[in-house]
């Protein structure tokens, strides 16, 4: 596992699910409360000890919407995304797909401009260290359409600046068919990529696999985050499989979060989903809340395989590949990432 893990950390990788937000770490968090004059009802170390266990999603989104608050000028949001870009780089991500909440801010007053120019300066920014940046705006499934759709509108303008979009936050409840209308709207409005097909959404999280067959059919999602309930369905398995629908998983939130004590009996999943022919993908999630970025979601994840090291190496390989395969990226694009990790499996 030593070498293995070695091996990972110098292997060129995609992440395509991470909230910006949810990096945020905890000594940020009281920098930027202090800054802008914000008083926190916890010390530094009653923040970082309540980090350390989740009840459930409810649980850890009570914190993340709280930390949401120090976030209030363009240069909080510029800081927040270059900490996360220079410990994804040490981490030798070479293209990161991050989500943002805008309504988290936006119902806070915060400007749609303030949070954007903030994103974008440091997504730039990062592809001076070597790491493409793309920037995936996410519907809170627990707000309105009708915000949602007035999200769209603020969001038109800086459409140059947004790859696609995602639908996150409580999935309990708010299933993907209530936001039919606003992906088809952003869609519409130019906010889905080059031919609107870059779309994502959280299912088969906290909810059942129900939710994956929903956001695939009501939202015509191109890759499903989590999605690990599929394996409930194993007919959803084998259709997911046949189609190539990636799913982003991360396996120190479904831990942290409860998610494999509830419904797998405490075990990692990555080796069932492999198993049945999932493209799968190892990301951080929100990586400050949940003890690890992006490698120690891979370390977590090849820790609850039993494979032999020739194995392990060649199923980080293909871990890293499908981060590649499963990107907003145009095929030859991919090809060019595709062809830089093979020549790092060669060193």
């Amino acid at each position: 596992m030593v070498d293995a893990c070695s091996f990972i950390s110098r292997l060129p990788k995609a992440e395509l699910h991470v909230h910006i937000e949810g990096t945020m770490e905890p000594e940020l968090v009281f920098k930027l409360a202090q800054k802008n004059n914000i008083e926190l009802p916890f010390s530094l170390e009653e923040a970082q000890s309540k980090r350390q266990h989740f009840e459930d999603l409810q649980d850890f989104l009570n914190q993340y919407y709280f930390a949401c608050k120090v976030l209030v000028e363009e240069e909080d949001f510029y800081e927040l995304a270059m900490e996360y870009f220079k410990r994804a780089v040490s981490n030798n991500i070479v293209l990161a797909e991050v989500f943002f909440d805008p309504q988290a801010h936006t119902s806070r007053g915060v400007s749609f401009s303030t949070l954007m120019n903030g994103l974008h300066r440091a997504g730039k920014d990062a592809e001076q260290m070597g790491l493409k940046a793309k920037w995936v705006m996410c519907f809170l499934r627990d707000f309105s359409e009708e915000d949602a759709l007035n999200t769209i509108e603020q969001a038109v303008p800086y459409a140059d600046k947004i790859s696609g979009i995602g639908l996150d936050s409580a999935e309990l409840g708010n299933p993907p068919r209530k936001f039919t209308r606003v992906f088809a709207e952003a869609s519409t409005k130019g906010l889905c990529g080059p031919e609107g097909k870059w779309k994502v959404a959280h299912a088969g999280e906290e909810g059942d696999a129900s939710n994956i067959i929903e956001a695939i059919h009501c939202l015509g999602v191109a890759r499903i985050d989590h999605g690990i309930r599929c394996l409930s369905d194993p007919y959803l398995c084998r259709v997911l499989a046949d189609c190539k629908v990636p799913l982003t998983v991360c396996p120190n939130s479904n831990d942290r979060l409860q998610v494999l004590n509830r419904h797998f009996g405490g075990k990692q999943v990555i080796s069932e989903l492999l198993e049945k022919g999932l493209c799968v993908t190892i990301n951080s999630d929100d990586p400050a809340f949940f003890g690890g970025y992006i490698n120690e979601n891979f370390k977590t994840a090849l820790s609850s395989l039993e494979l032999n090291e020739e194995e392990l190496r060649k199923t980080c390989v293909k871990l890293c590949r499908n981060s590649f395969e499963a990107a907003f990226l145009t095929e030859e694009e991919k090809q060019s990432y595709i062809n830089a990790l093979e020549t790092a499996d060669k060193i």
